[in-house]
């Protein structure tokens, strides 16, 4: 994609003439293509450019753009303030324009930005102010609900809801953009509640657009998202099934985030049974989610992945290496305070603590001298104390302690105790 717009913009003239606005956005879809290959700073540097142009030649179609383009890199950068005074400015400048649509989607943005970081009054805030100058923008609508749905808070995501579908209401039935949201809310809030009772009855606008010929296709790809998570949702393995298949013939397209996708093919997988595709799924939607800097999304990845109980490929027990990554979901949720999720975490890691006293340390397959070593270990003693206590080379004990890591799945030999502790794996004195 970014070759393919490089050789775009050779053709095109950069300054003058008709074509200076598809020049301009073909600079901002090509700093995108840059970033999602993780090349930021060459984006900010397209962007960078392309301000300086547009101080001397305005433009507020391509500004609006520009300044939701220097937000995204910027934060990738890890330069937060500035991404969120883009955002500002992008705000000012549509109210200055007098674009309600573009105030709605500014305002989203920087409402999104806060709550990825977990800064939740602040995204609360931004919502609102956007809801304030467009009480009818679905976005706004929509991400407000959810945003208290996750948060544990159903009454509060209920009143949003019920603004949402005041609007289906007043829409004519089909697959229109605003049923497609007010279904996305509804699947969020059962999986946040546990009330599943008329959630298939709210599907039936996503089935509509999923098979609808010549729809867009970022709806079409949305519908058959959501229904796939639907699917897992509800535990149902044949409708969860039928949606993935559909979501990976799709065009891969940058409108939503990857994330997004691989976190629900790797909870169809697992619902299928098929835990190594289930696995390769969630790795990467982890990797996807850090990237993009999405806490709240990777706190929750984890947790599903941990509570899926799959082995890692480095080759750790699959009940270590789920009580590792429920361990770190909970710490982030704690941090992040998403007090439901905190909560599913501590009632998964409650069911697999004391597993390891009905398996023993002889469940990794430890030889008599790495469970020697082991015991020690998790007792604090140095490699040298062992080594003595032993009477072995404190080389042969580094080698057992290697070994002994790598079987748990431990990074160190603090979280090596650390895990003993709380799950019982192997015999602590």
């Amino acid at each position: 994609m970014a070759r393919t717009l490089r050789e775009a913009l050779e053709i095109m003239p950069l300054q003058g003439g008709g074509d200076l606005s598809v020049s301009r956005h073909a600079r901002i879809f090509l700093a995108f293509a840059l970033h999602i290959q993780g090349r930021h700073d060459e984006a900010l540097g397209f962007l960078e450019a392309l301000e300086e142009e547009c101080l001397k030649e305005p433009d507020f179609y391509t500004e609006a753009h520009l300044r939701y383009g220097l937000a995204v890199v910027l934060t990738a950068l890890g330069r937060r303030a500035e991404a969120l005074e883009n955002l500002d400015r992008m705000i000012e400048s549509s109210i200055l324009h007098k674009d309600h649509s573009k105030i709605g989607i500014a305002y989203y943005l920087k409402a999104r930005f806060e709550a990825e970081d977990g800064n939740w009054e602040a995204a609360r805030e931004a919502f609102d102010a956007g809801l304030k100058d467009f009480p009818d923008h679905l976005r706004l609508l929509v991400h407000r609900a959810i945003l208290e749905y996750s948060l544990g808070e159903i009454e509060a995501g209920d009143a949003i809801s019920r603004r949402l579908r005041r609007l289906c209401r007043g829409t004519p039935a089909g697959p229109y953009l605003v049923h497609i949201y007010g279904a996305a809310a509804e699947i969020v809030r059962a999986q946040c509640s546990g009330d599943f009772a008329g959630l298939r009855r709210d599907l039936v606008p996503l089935e509509i657009a999923a098979k609808k010929p010549g729809i867009h296709p970022h709806i079409r790809i949305r519908s058959h998202l959501l229904l796939a998570l639907a699917g897992c949702v509800l535990g149902d393995s044949e409708l969860a099934g039928i949606h993935t298949r559909e979501l990976r013939r799709q065009p891969k397209l940058n409108l939503i985030r990857p994330y997004y996708v691989n976190r629900v093919l790797g909870l169809s997988a697992h619902l299928a049974g098929d835990h190594h595709k289930a696995e390769t799924y969630f790795e990467t939607a982890l990797y996807e989610a850090r990237f993009f800097g999405d806490r709240p999304m990777r706190c929750r990845i984890l947790y599903e992945y941990g509570r899926s109980g799959i082995s890692s490929s480095t080759g750790s027990d699959a009940g270590v290496f789920s009580f590792r990554l429920l361990r770190e979901a909970r710490e982030l949720a704690k941090e992040l305070s998403i007090q439901p999720l905190r909560q599913l975490c501590e009632r998964e890691l409650e069911k697999r603590a004391g597993l390891g006293e009905k398996t023993g340390a002889v469940h990794f397959h430890f030889s008599e001298k790495e469970k020697q070593v082991l015991d020690l270990l998790n007792r604090g003693f140095s490699n040298e104390a062992i080594a003595r206590k032993l009477h072995i080379s404190p080389y042969t004990v580094a080698n057992h302690v290697h070994h002994i890591l790598k079987k748990t799945g431990a990074a160190s030999r603090a979280e090596d105790a650390a895990l003993a502790r709380e799950t019982g794996y192997y015999p602590i004195p």
